[in-house]
């Protein structure tokens, strides 16, 4: 096995369920920051920068969906943006936070089974 399988198995077993909640919330804050990165196309096509030509069917399909929303002024679609990014800063900060509260918890459970091996070790050599 490699060592990427071995480390795989090793956290679905010390994790369990949250590792895969993991990977998903961080594919929706990945997500996300597209998003809030892609609104901006809007907001740059006012301001006078153009787009360029062959990305006639994304601009088409952004204004559609803010057209849908009714965000239709610089300042609504200003507004999406900051809610947005809001969301997704939000989203990045409680994935962070969590994150840092496994990784904790995986430390500890492998400092756990280091001690216990150190334990039942046989040190005949010493």
């Amino acid at each position: 096995m490699t060592a990427h399988r071995l480390l795989f198995d090793d956290l679905m077993a010390r994790l369990g369920w949250r590792f895969p909640l993991l990977i998903v919330w961080t594919s929706l804050v990945g997500l996300s920051e597209s998003v809030s990165v892609v609104l901006i196309l809007p907001l740059l096509s006012r301001a006078g920068v153009a787009a360029a030509s062959n990305q006639g069917l994304a601009s088409r399909l952004i204004d559609e969906s803010l057209a849908c929303i009714g965000a239709n002024s610089t300042i609504e679609i200003l507004a999406v943006v900051i809610v947005v990014a809001t969301l997704q800063a939000a989203l990045s900060f409680a994935l962070n936070w969590w994150t840092v509260g496994l990784a904790s918890r995986y430390r500890a459970q492998r400092q756990l089974v280091m001690f216990s091996a150190f334990k039942r070790a046989r040190w005949g050599f010493i």
